[in-house]
Order: structure tokens, then sequence, then C-alpha cells
């Protein structure tokens, strides 16, 4: 609900904790490990409100951290590091 808090007001009472997460909320959730998502999942649904899950604890926690799926499928494309290459060439100088 972090970046999505308008829709709080939208959420009628849940029987079981449910959250809104946008794209990016998503994309660092998978920077943590499995038992630290757990942990912090589990302590936001205690500690839900209506039903509503908090995920800043597990977002701060995920703060800074590099996704390494996205890592590893841009580093397969290999294009950053062809423009990276190609941006720390020496330039040729005119010899003529």
């Amino acid at each position: 609900m972090d970046q999505n808090w308008p829709m709080r007001a939208q959420l009628p009472h849940a029987d079981f904790p449910v959250d809104v997460l946008s794209i990016e909320e998503l994309e660092s959730l998978v920077t943590l490990s499995g038992n630290e998502l757990a942990n912090l999942l589990s302590n936001s649904a205690h500690e839900s409100i209506d039903g509503v899950l908090s995920m800043t604890p597990t977002l701060k926690a995920a703060a800074g951290r590099e996704n390494p799926l996205l890592a590893s499928t841009w580093d397969a494309i290999g294009l950053f590091k062809r423009i990276d290459e190609e941006q720390n060439r020496a330039p040729v100088t005119d010899l003529g």
C-alpha cells in the first residue's frame, strides 16, 4: 500500500490479509531471501489493520538491493556491456 495508499480506503475489511502492490514494489520483493520475505510478510499479516497489510517494513528491508532476475536478464542481452565498451574505447586519432 506504500505507493497505492488511495486504494486502502477502497478495500473492504478482509477475512485474510491483502495488499495492493505496484510493479516496482513487487520487483523489490524478489531481492529478499525466501526466509526474509516469509518473516516480513508474517509480521505484516499480524500487524495488518482491517486485514490490509502494511508493506513498509518489507519494502525498507529490500531498499537498495539489486534485483538478481533483472540483472541477469540485462547481462544476458549484452547490449549494455557493448555500450559501456564502446563508450570506454580510446578515441582514434587522425594520422593523416
